[in-house]
């Protein structure tokens, strides 16, 4: 008897082994079964595409909060489409929220294997102060069970959530990984924060270092590069954008879209909440928009695409709704007359919340249940297209960040068409 204990120990760790085998194949396939669905989503008309332009970098490319048509590699491939005698453009949106451009530029090979894109737009760096996780640094034994899923989904389970930057929509938080909500669905980020946090210095650093590698790639696969800075005026962003323009200036091929410049001078006219999240700093989707006319100007400047006709005349067409914050809480909303509204109300614009087809930044939290179904937060604007909207006392005690989703607007450009338009205003008491 005591001879079989061998041999059902060794039947025991075989058929785990198997087990776990299997566990993983199965994980591996429907994780990335997920990973080639999120970026299939923003993939569009590639196959007949006559030019491909190839768009890396992380939340700001991807578009966090909305469809992939109103980020702004969406809404460069239909402005560079808006002339239809030629072969379509397809611009890929390869965009990764929380990655930093050591892991953008391992990626780029295959991808650049994958679809042969004249042009590469990189806008990235800002998550290289916090994500110090470097596929190079790692041993081939590291690398192999760092790649296992039933390793990582471990490291979810046994590591609490300290919930520590819900204000950045991270819905996990950890020292070897972060999870982004994007579109209800939780992508798990590797990083390492083994080491302290990045300085301006080591920043602009590690942004050189890697740049240079995806300038290589890019040039080994024949493709011109174009570098973006971040349009967030925030200090925090200013070493990236030192470092985009440093590394242009010192390779004389790759191309400058000094997008933080541009939205400086856009917001000496134009109020914060109209381009970007207050308290968020992503780009709302008219900032989006305005990122892709940057990157227009660029590639025609390099010969690279051609600017259409009557494009100057787009954003008010595109974005035609505004909104405007008067004393006493009370909101001024203008646009195309007869357009539905409605106010949504919160304390904060963290986590979002999905809306049909589009994903708005304002928090499911007691402010926004109390005041959501409000009559008087509903309504269409007047013949002038105007309508100014008195929040509750309830709501005026209150910091809220307010949210108005417009209905049914009337666009002079049907091939632009926005079925929804959300912005967002930080309300102070």
């Amino acid at each position: 008897m005591k001879r079989l204990w061998p041999g059902r120990l060794m039947l025991l760790a075989s058929s785990s082994l198997l087990a776990l085998c299997a566990g993983e194949l199965a994980l591996r396939w429907w994780f990335r079964g997920t990973v080639d669905q999120m970026l299939a989503s923003r993939v569009t008309g590639v196959e007949d595409a006559g030019r491909r332009i190839l768009c890396i970098g992380d939340s700001y490319t991807f578009g966090l909060y909305y469809r992939s048509e109103e980020s702004y590699p969406g809404r460069l491939q239909q402005m560079l489409n808006l002339d239809s005698s030629g072969p379509p453009t397809a611009v890929i949106n390869a965009g990764i929220p929380a990655q930093n451009t050591a892991q953008i530029a391992a990626a780029l090979p295959e991808q650049l294997a994958l679809f042969e894109p004249q042009v590469v737009v990189l806008m990235a760096g800002h998550n290289n102060r916090w994500n110090l996780a470097d596929p190079r640094r790692r041993s081939a034994v590291q690398g192999f069970l760092d790649d296992l899923v039933l390793v990582r989904l471990w490291r979810i389970a046994t590591t609490p959530d300290v919930g520590a930057a819900s204000t950045d929509r991270i819905s996990s938080w950890s020292a070897e990984q972060v999870g982004v909500s994007v579109a209800g669905e939780t992508s798990v980020i590797e990083i390492d924060k083994t080491l302290d946090r990045r300085d301006d210095a080591a920043l602009i650093e590690s942004c050189h270092m890697d740049y240079s590698s995806i300038w290589q790639s890019c040039q080994a696969a024949g493709a011109a590069l174009v570098v973006a800075s971040y349009p967030s005026p925030e200090p925090g962003y200013e070493a990236p954008a030192e470092a985009a323009r440093q590394f242009a200036k010192d390779h004389p091929g790759v191309l400058l879209a000094d997008c933080r410049r541009q939205f400086e001078a856009l917001l000496a006219e134009r109020p914060y909440h109209e381009l970007l999240i207050p308290g968020d700093r992503h780009p709302t989707d008219r900032g989006h928009y305005w990122l892709a006319r940057r990157l227009m100007a660029v590639l025609e400047v390099a010969r690279l695409a051609a600017l259409p006709a009557g494009l100057g005349d787009l954003p008010e067409a595109l974005y035609p709704a505004r909104i405007e914050v008067h004393p006493d809480q009370q909101l001024r909303l203008k646009g195309p007359p007869g357009s539905g509204f409605q106010v949504l109300l919160a304390r904060s614009n963290s986590p979002p919340q999905s809306f049909g087809s589009l994903t708005i930044p304002v928090a499911d939290d007691d402010i926004f249940q109390q005041f959501r179904e409000r009559d008087e937060l509903k309504g269409s604007l007047d013949s002038s297209g105007v309508a100014e909207v008195r929040l509750p006392p309830e709501a005026a005690e209150a910091q809220v960040a307010a949210v108005v989703i417009f209905h049914d607007l009337r666009l002079k450009v049907p091939e632009l068409l926005v079925r929804e338009v959300s912005s967002a205003v930080q309300l102070q008491r």
